[in-house]
């Protein structure tokens, strides 16, 4: 499963669980590196951990959890592993779930997929631009998008 990295910090950063992971006393840069938990890769990504806003640190998180999911799709024999967009799942249920169920051999049941998907409609209707506009700033957007603009972008997400 895949969805907008734009969507998914505007998600972690309502979840005080999930926040709770960014606390100093969790986190330890330093000592642990690369760390791939919270996303960092190289010296660069550590060097700018520190000036990195709530919003920065949880795109990097994602990043490195779509590099590590494509790693495994290069890695498997083609046929093993299957990707479904959040979104399409939303907008498509019946299509998304059908792709699915030929992918998996077996049918998979859609009730509460469905649900989401018709309380997702109405809510878009209800508003044009993008859910995480709604919750994230400009300069968090724009610190997502240079985090992770190359992954958003090979995922099929315009910026």
């Amino acid at each position: 499963m895949v969805r907008d990295g734009r969507d998914v910090v505007a998600s972690m950063l309502a979840d005080p669980v999930v926040m709770s992971w960014f606390r100093p006393s969790f986190v330890n840069v330093d000592t642990e590196f690369p760390n791939p938990f919270f996303g960092i890769e190289s010296t660069e990504d550590r060097e700018l951990w520190p000036r990195l806003s709530p919003a920065g640190r949880c795109a990097l998180r994602w990043r490195w959890s779509v590099r590590l999911a494509a790693g495994l799709h290069h890695s498997l024999p083609p046929g093993q592993l299957k990707t479904i967009r959040y979104e399409h799942l939303l907008s498509k249920p019946d299509e998304a779930l059908a792709d699915l169920s030929r992918f998996a051999g077996t049918t998979v049941q859609a009730a509460e997929i469905r649900n989401e998907a018709r309380a997702s409609r109405t809510r878009s209707r209800n508003r044009r631009a993008p859910a995480y506009e709604m919750s994230l700033t400009t300069e968090d957007i724009t610190e997502i998008e240079k985090i992770a603009g190359e992954e958003l972008r090979r995922l099929g997400y315009t910026l």
